[in-house]
């Protein structure tokens, strides 16, 4: 499961002193020790999973719009399900990706 970020790699770049002197890709592994250690701490537990599950629910949401816009303009998008036989290739995966959770 993907790990739900606060901040982006453009917000590093744009909001702190170090710019483009360093980067920001490579910072990312620290703001999530960062986000486990300070600010859920900050936040609480049940208030950090939820602005966590909330953002994990969007882009759920925004990579299945993504994905049903590729499969419906394949063919203005011919690349999308090209193939070269390559055994290392990686193809669209085109099952239904978007999760909500459960209740129970």
């Amino acid at each position: 499961m993907a790990y739900a970020l606060f901040i982006t790699r453009n917000d590093i770049i744009k909001n702190t002193p170090l710019q483009g002197a360093i980067d920001a890709d490579a910072l990312l592994p620290f703001v999530r020790t960062a986000q486990d250690k300070y600010l859920k701490n900050l936040l609480g537990t049940i208030l950090f999973d939820y602005l966590k599950q909330s953002a994990q629910e969007n882009a759920d949401y925004y990579a299945l719009r993504l994905q049903n816009y590729l499969i419906a303009y394949s063919t203005q998008i011919p690349q999308y399900l090209q193939s070269i036989g390559n055994a290392t290739q990686i193809y669209p995966d085109q099952s239904n990706q978007y999760f909500i959770g459960l209740n129970l």
